[in-house]
């Protein structure tokens, strides 16, 4: 079987509140090794962290771990893409490369936590049957997000943290724990803005930006928790994976197409 298809869920927020569904999205990650899938992106807020919350419980991302071994284990490379949950991640990239003030849209550097395993600051792009792709969390286009450079450029150390190859999801878990006054707040976010545009909105939003840019073909953006399948002008596609944990959305690029699915359904 040809490793044809591509991947991308979004989402997960992996913590200790729902395994059910949790479960569910581990069996999945073993439909995507049945499938021999070309790649496996994780597109942002995979790791559920909330300024004041208890350190992640370390059962649940075992288990993720767990699940992600068995991907790279079968030659599927894996990308995690940092989202506004993930944003201790950052401190594994350089200041300079991290943060930019300048250049908003500008594509983030990106460092292989361990072979297979990339994490990119908020963007990925890739080229798919000569379609060019941009892959993104999004929550820079969120009015209800808002972060200061000052603020990001607080998570970051002075050198790169050493990952244990045999143990990577715990020297994450470890930078959570790090940075524990830092990161999304949750009850803040209606504090700063006063209010919160539906989710569609918002994401149209974030495409209208992006198309500015003319930065590619096909989109693929989670963090609105809006599925979404949309053709937009001169034939280009933008897809919302939705929030992959709650209404099982995943995006796929598959024999010359891009399609959202819904892994309840794939599983069922």
């Amino acid at each position: 079987m040809p490793r044809d298809a591509i991947f991308v869920l979004s989402d997960l927020h992996f913590n200790a509140n729902v395994p059910d569904r949790q479960r569910g999205i581990l069996r999945f990650l073993r439909e995507v090794v049945r499938r021999r899938a070309s790649h496996l992106y994780l597109n942002g807020d995979i790791i559920d962290y909330v300024r004041g919350d208890q350190p992640p419980e370390c059962r649940a991302f075992r288990e993720l771990q767990d699940g992600l071994d068995q991907v790279l284990a079968e030659g599927i490379p894996v990308t995690y893409v940092v989202g506004n949950h993930d944003l201790p991640l950052i401190t594994l990239l350089r200041p300079a490369d991290a943060l930019v003030a300048e250049g908003m849209y500008a594509d983030r550097a990106s460092l292989a936590l361990v072979p297979g395993l990339t994490v990119a600051y908020r963007v990925s792009t890739l080229e798919y049957q000569g379609r060019r792709v941009h892959i993104e969390h999004g929550h820079v286009y969120d009015p209800g997000w808002l972060m200061t450079p000052e603020q990001q450029r607080s998570l970051h150390r002075n050198h790169a943290p050493a990952v244990d190859g045999g143990d990577w999801m715990g020297r994450l878990l470890q930078l959570f724990e790090e940075t524990r006054g830092y990161g999304e707040d949750g009850p803040g976010r209606l504090a700063r803005t006063g209010s919160s545009l539906p989710p569609i909105d918002m994401a149209r939003y974030a495409v209208r930006m992006l198309e500015r840019q003319n930065r590619a073909d096909w989109y693929i953006l989670g963090h609105f928790h809006a599925p979404t399948v949309e053709t937009l002008e001169g034939g280009r596609k933008y897809v919302n994976t939705g929030d992959s944990l709650s209404n099982g959305g995943y995006a796929v690029l598959t024999d010359g197409q891009l399609r959202l699915g819904d892994w309840r359904e794939t599983l069922s």
